[in-house]
């Protein structure tokens, strides 16, 4: 399989109420719908889709780009020329807060649910989340 080659994967995760994306080197476009239990089905090149990470911390899905050290001097150099598409669809039951950093398009059309609340943040660390109250 070529590294070039677009693959979809599909990865089940366990609930969460927040969502970090940080990928300041592809396009991404971020589809949430509602459903009845959380995953994720990821689209893009196969050595980016490889790379991506989805872990659920406490109440919040992490969606990060790892990789080593060469992957991240790569990923510095890229430009609007040289940037892939990855796609996110992420089914959810309840979300209330997105944290984005990087060229990410949202659509929450699909949200049966109260929409959530939407930040554009700079480059990681992300600064640290105020508690919501609970509803």
């Amino acid at each position: 399989m070529s590294t070039y080659q677009t693959v979809t994967t599909t990865r089940n995760l366990r609930e969460f109420r927040f969502l970090e994306l940080c990928d300041p080197t592809n396009w991404v476009d971020l589809i949430i719908t509602s459903g009845g239990k959380e995953s994720i089905t990821i689209t893009g090149p196969a050595k980016i889709v490889s790379r991506i990470e989805t872990k659920v911390k406490q109440d919040t899905l992490v969606i990060s780009l790892g990789g080593g050290l060469i992957d991240k001097i790569l990923d510095a150099l890229t430009t609007s020329l040289t940037r892939s598409k990855v796609s996110y669809h992420l089914t959810v039951r309840r979300l209330d807060e997105i944290d984005l950093c990087g060229l990410i398009r949202v659509d929450t059309s699909g949200i049966e649910t109260a929409k959530p609340i939407i930040r554009r943040l700079g480059p990681p660390p992300f600064p640290m989340r105020t508690p919501l109250p609970f509803r």
